[in-house]
């Protein structure tokens, strides 16, 4: 693709993974979507669009697959660095199903307590349902249960209203333990 705003154009693109059919999600940026195309890279379709509403994004940073085979998408505001800006609290973790209907968000608070975010980049889900969410500029890594109910924390979905409520929150922190945090460390 070219740069600019069509199918098939970029604007900063970030993020990228293949689901099981091989095709290529792409995180692009600045145009805040996600845009699917196909094994021949030929584009296939849009995934959210510009804006702050639940299924929207200023800037997309990641997309990812869910062990269930729904969207991950990772999104920040206009500058994650400064929390004065009228749009910071647009620091999301958006689910989509896999033909593009929005499920859930959580997130949507600029800051560094939990389910606080300076610019969720990226977030993987294990087979425990558990969300793990890199928080760039608190250099940190939040984990999230996706198991609760929709509606209760869960970020979950379902088939009613939308869950935009943060799922229970494990701070990973590494060498101390609290109520939300647990001993874990990342060694490279």
């Amino acid at each position: 693709g070219a740069q600019g705003s069509g199918n098939g154009q970029f604007n900063l693109p970030y993020g990228i993974t293949a689901d099981a059919a091989g095709n290529l999600w792409v995180a692009d940026g600045f145009n805040g979507r996600v845009q699917r195309f196909n094994t021949s890279g030929v584009y296939q379709s849009t995934l959210g669009s510009a804006g702050t509403a639940p299924g929207q994004f200023v800037i997309t940073t990641w997309v990812g697959l869910h062990p269930s085979g729904d969207i991950l998408v990772t999104s920040t505001n206009s500058n994650p660095q400064d929390g004065t800006l009228a749009d910071a609290a647009n620091q999301w973790v958006s689910r989509f199903t896999s033909t593009g209907a929005f499920v859930s968000r959580f997130g949507g608070a600029f800051g560094g307590g939990p389910s606080q975010f300076r610019l969720p980049f990226a977030a993987v889900v294990d087979a425990s349902n558990r969300a793990y969410v890199s928080d760039y500029y608190n250099s940190r890594v939040q984990v999230f249960d996706l198991n609760t109910a929709p509606g209760t924390g869960g970020g979950g979905g379902g088939t009613t209203a939308p869950d935009t409520t943060a799922p229970t929150v494990a701070n990973f922190t590494i060498g101390t333990s609290t109520a939300t945090s647990a001993n874990f460390q990342i060694v490279f």
